[in-house]
């Protein structure tokens, strides 16, 4: 059994550098390069966007969201969770494993 400390940390803005995204492939080039900013976050403001929370005063919001990856520090975009979602539904065998969730569904 896994201990509490093996669970993955949430992604944030700031490692954004280090990024290993293991359903990148289940997207196609369009899709990847939807996105004009991986680094910074849509809403919030400072280094990032994570040093003012969205939603404080004095916060901003970028005029199109579905170019960023990140939401605020720590939440993808809509757009990202929809890209995020349709690889885990319909995703191939050798991404997600042990199947993906349509599969899974179909399953009698």
């Amino acid at each position: 059994m896994k201990s509490a400390e093996n669970h993955a940390m949430p992604l944030s803005a700031d490692s954004a550098e280090n990024l290993s995204f293991p359903l990148s492939a289940d997207f196609t080039l369009f899709e990847i390069q939807s996105f004009s900013d991986v680094t910074n976050a849509c809403c919030g403001d400072g280094t990032l966007g994570g040093l003012l929370q969205c939603g404080r005063e004095g916060y901003k919001i970028c005029p199109n969201p579905n170019a960023f990856l990140f939401w605020d520090y720590f939440h993808p975009t809509e757009h990202a969770y929809k890209l995020i979602s349709k690889a885990l539904w319909g995703g191939k065998s050798s991404r997600i494993r042990p199947i993906n969730l349509k599969t899974l569904a179909s399953t009698p």
